[in-house]
């Protein structure tokens, strides 16, 4: 059985089993109890009414979990759930996660550099939030992220050029931020980079596209719509601007 999620710039298509029996019921036990444990720190919200002990089936069935094949939880799409607590760091008890979507909440705070401790974190989407202060300088700890959308919040200060080292991103999306430093040539190091999103940074100083971006071969779409770009953009790829 196939469960299709789409997002703008992602496409997640993942083969998952409801045959979680093939887990020890121990470990089984173990992750629905993370589960509840972090229903709880996020204050037991209406929209999670559904994640109880009793519910029918397991939490494999329930629908904003993904599982893998052998019953691990691989995913949580908690998208639109009036989410309005910081992301408990329990969440990375999960050993087995690779794809976090909290997008379309209203989770506050700093941005939560605790999930590097999700060590197959591989897809993270937090647009539409609350986040606000610098994105950490050690933002590279999540090395192990291949998108990473962070759009519409209210991160401010430098984009830190340490992001240059996350190598295996194939997506950035930082737009709709409050960003009033620099945009770092660094990224110009992402050589898998696919998708990038500058777009409405518009508190930003004045600021043109670093040279280095040129080395962005794999590059297909840069999103910069109403942000304070200056001088030429040049190149093949689909470039969108003002």
């Amino acid at each position: 059985m196939t469960k299709t999620l789409s997002h703008p710039a992602v496409l997640f298509l993942h083969s998952f089993s409801f045959q979680s029996k093939s887990l020890p019921q121990t470990l089984q036990q173990k992750e629905r109890r993370i589960l509840l444990k972090l229903k709880t720190e996020w204050r037991n919200p209406p929209s999670l009414s559904n994640w109880t002990m009793e519910s029918n089936g397991d939490h494999c069935s329930w629908p904003e979990i993904i599982c893998a094949t052998d019953g691990t939880i691989n995913g949580i799409f908690l998208l639109d759930k009036n989410l309005s607590f910081p992301i408990p760091p329990s969440i990375c008890d999960l050993t087995n996660l690779t794809h976090i979507d909290l997008s379309w909440n209203n989770t506050p705070g700093p941005f939560p550099i605790s999930l590097s401790n999700c060590s197959n974190l591989q897809y993270l989407d937090f647009s539409s939030n609350n986040f606000v202060g610098r994105l950490p300088p050690d933002i590279d700890r999540l090395s192990s992220l291949r998108s990473f959308s962070i759009s519409s919040n209210n991160f401010t200060g430098d984009i830190p050029p340490e992001i240059g080292h996350m190598s295996n991103l194939t997506m950035l999306c930082l737009s709709g931020n409050l960003f009033n430093g620099s945009v770092p040539s660094e990224i110009g190091d992402l050589e898998n980079l696919g998708f990038l999103g500058l777009g409405y940074l518009s508190i930003m100083p004045q600021w043109r596209i670093p040279p280095e971006f040129g080395r962005l071969k794999k590059l297909e779409t840069v999103s910069i719509c109403g942000s304070n770009l200056i001088g030429d953009v040049g190149g093949k790829n689909d470039t969108y601007l003002d």
